[in-house]
């Protein structure tokens, strides 16, 4: 009953902050305004965190649980990860060289905190939403982006496995990851009980397919299973779980309709393309983590919706740095 109230409070709360929102966001100047509010915000918490913490634990634990005051590591990390990605359409859109620097140096203090959550879907939304916007800017450049991915990909690879402090919160978490799906290699403990979750997952969901469970259904069939009164760590199936199959297509009809819209307006819109490129890796990131009543997930989608159904004429008016991009 408790669990559900919370549940059911994050959700009024939710959809009062969005519906505002909404409504405040009737132009690109005004979703803009929204992001770098985010932005703005985001370093307000990173800067919270990082003085809030002992500094020696900094590359020996994740910044997360353990560290400060129960916050989730990657709740901290994904929140960095996107500022960071927000602080890359600031820099492009800033016109002075001073805004530059400055949004810059706050963007690399996103990167430090994330990296040091040891938070596997940051660091995964961080570089595949650079690399979205780099295809995105320019799709027929396929030897160049070819090129820069690969390089994206080997520069980060080294640094997770070769720099002992990243290594020691991060590089050993995608070691486990990657042996989770591949078969090969030590599982770590988190990718074992995400594992388990799913696999009771799939089975509940066969057995009430279509309607499903109610809300908050998950955690309390796994409360019953287990004894863990946690939720699934995989927001397809927790969908699937809550509200069957039905809820799941209705769901996610939005996500896919929105992006459909949104790839429309991609060319030569920084916005656009940004949004989007946070959009598809949320919801890709949707794998591991449940996000139906998770603010920021659900901030990305609401601007993204304003986005896709601005007029033609509104287009207009935004004008295109993306070429400045590479």
């Amino acid at each position: 009953r408790n669990n559900f109230l919370v549940f059911l409070g994050s959700t009024v709360v939710l959809f009062v902050a969005l519906t505002m929102i909404r409504n405040h966001v009737s132009d690109s100047k005004k979703a803009d305004s929204v992001l770098t509010a985010y932005f703005i915000a985001t370093f307000i918490n990173m800067v919270y965190v990082i003085t809030s913490i002992d500094a020696s634990v900094i590359g020996n634990v994740q910044l997360g649980t353990d560290a400060i005051e129960g916050w989730n590591g990657n709740s901290i990390g994904l929140a960095a990860s996107g500022g960071a990605i927000l602080g890359l359409y600031n820099i492009i859109k800033a016109k002075d060289w001073i805004s530059k620097i400055v949004i810059l140096l706050i963007s690399c203090f996103f990167v430090y905190m994330f990296v040091y959550t040891g938070s596997r879907k940051s660091i995964i939304m961080f570089i595949a939403c650079i690399l979205i916007i780099l295809y995105a800017n320019k799709p027929k450049a396929i030897i160049k982006n070819t090129i820069l991915t690969v390089l994206i990909l080997v520069v980060a690879y080294n640094v997770c496995m070769n720099v002992e402090s990243v290594y020691n919160v991060l590089g050993t978490r995608l070691e486990g990851l990657i042996a989770g799906f591949t078969g090969q290699g030590e599982v770590d403990a988190s990718t074992e009980l995400r594992q388990e979750y799913m696999g009771n997952g799939w089975k509940w969901i066969k057995e009430a397919p279509i309607i499903g469970y109610g809300a908050d259904g998950y955690k309390i069939m796994n409360g019953a299973a287990t004894g863990r009164v946690v939720y699934s760590h995989n927001n397809f199936i927790e969908i699937a779980i809550n509200w069957g199959i039905i809820g799941f297509i209705y769901y996610y009809a939005a996500y896919l309709l929105v992006i459909k819209r949104l790839i429309k307006k991609l060319k030569n819109n920084l916005m656009n393309i940004t949004v989007f490129s946070l959009l598809v890796v949320n919801l890709i990131l949707h794998y591991g983590m449940v996000t139906y009543y998770d603010l920021y997930s659900n901030l990305i989608l609401c601007i993204a919706w304003m986005l896709a159904n601005k007029s033609s004429v509104d287009d207009e008016e935004e004008t295109s740095n993306v070429k400045k991009i590479i």
